[in-house]
């Protein structure tokens, strides 16, 4: 198996113990999170790697073995479950620094920068228990430069870490600082609430129940959405309208959220958005911008 890759891996094991990914995922991961390691379309934490090879019996050396760069890996994961084990938090947070100081390309694996994440965070929660407020602001503060490099799977815990960093600095006088990192932490939290509701929403629509979603639609605050989810929601807002026969309405959600995917040239969310438009238009009997838009969305195919 020397030449297979980790997904590839774990899939011939699952497979030689007849286990389906249902099965393997168990309640650690989702079966579709399992699928995606498997495809190598996605990375396992630190935490479900440990789960996965004990379920697999195999050791975690054994999924990552190679390269000289990933036996380095392999070592250094090692050590860290050990570390774990013997609650040595601290020591462990110097490894990881050390190690991501002399391979900063290491920060490419989702496993070495999560565990980079709950190690100073377990450490960080340590000092706050016995009053090492400083200690825990530094400990806290060296996780931000490789937030950029987390997984979304991740924004819980940098709630935690922002709203820890505002306790630490509240606690050493550095009021300015906790203001700063609780808004951080209320803002994080607004997005993770708006991606659940805007999901909700997307379900709903999805059921044709179009009566009920025009009425949460006005009422939907949205002034916390990140323009991700404002343009999802507005993209369902105005499919919603159309269906409800409010052309003045649905153009306006649809031109709203066609200005942040022209942006990101989103193809695909174009050509939706561009189609529903030139229905619009078309129910109004304005036949010239009917047929600019539907020309836009051809454009987009």
């Amino acid at each position: 198996m020397g030449d297979m890759t980790l997904g590839q891996k774990i899939r011939s094991l699952r497979l030689a113990k007849q286990l389906t990914q249902k099965e393997l995922a168990g309640d650690c991961i989702t079966r579709n999170m399992l699928s995606q390691i498997e495809n190598g379309s996605a990375m396992p934490s630190m935490k479900t790697m440990e789960y996965l090879a004990d379920k697999l019996q195999k050791p975690i050396g054994y999924f990552v073995d190679g390269t000289n760069e990933t036996m380095d890996i392999t070592h250094l994961l090692t050590r860290l479950v050990e570390m774990d084990g013997a609650t040595d938090y601290e020591g462990a947070c110097k490894l990881l620094e050390a190690s991501l100081t002399d391979q900063p390309e290491w920060t490419g694996y989702p496993m070495i920068v999560e565990s980079f994440l709950t190690f100073h965070m377990k450490a960080a929660s340590e000092q706050m228990a016995i009053e090492g407020y400083e200690k825990a602001e530094a400990l806290l503060e060296a996780i931000l430069p490789y937030e950029k490099y987390l997984s979304q799977g991740s924004q819980i815990q940098m709630c935690r870490v922002y709203e820890t960093l505002a306790e630490a600095k509240a606690k050493l006088g550095d009021f300015d600082g906790a203001k700063a990192y609780y808004e951080k932490s209320r803002l994080m939290v607004c997005g993770l609430n708006a991606s659940n509701e805007v999901q909700a929403l997307y379900i709903r629509m999805m059921e044709g129940d179009d009566d009920s979603l025009g009425t949460l639609i006005d009422q939907l605050d949205t002034r916390y959405f990140d323009e991700n989810n404002l343009a999802r929601f507005q993209m369902i807002a105005g499919t919603t309208m159309m269906r409800n026969g409010d052309m003045d309405k649905a153009i306006h959600y649809l031109k709203e959220a066609m200005v942040y995917y022209e942006q990101q040239r989103e193809s695909l969310a174009l050509y939706a958005i561009y189609e529903q438009l030139s229905q619009c238009y078309s129910q109004k009997d304005d036949y010239k911008m009917a047929y600019d838009y539907l020309q836009k969305a051809q454009d987009k195919r």
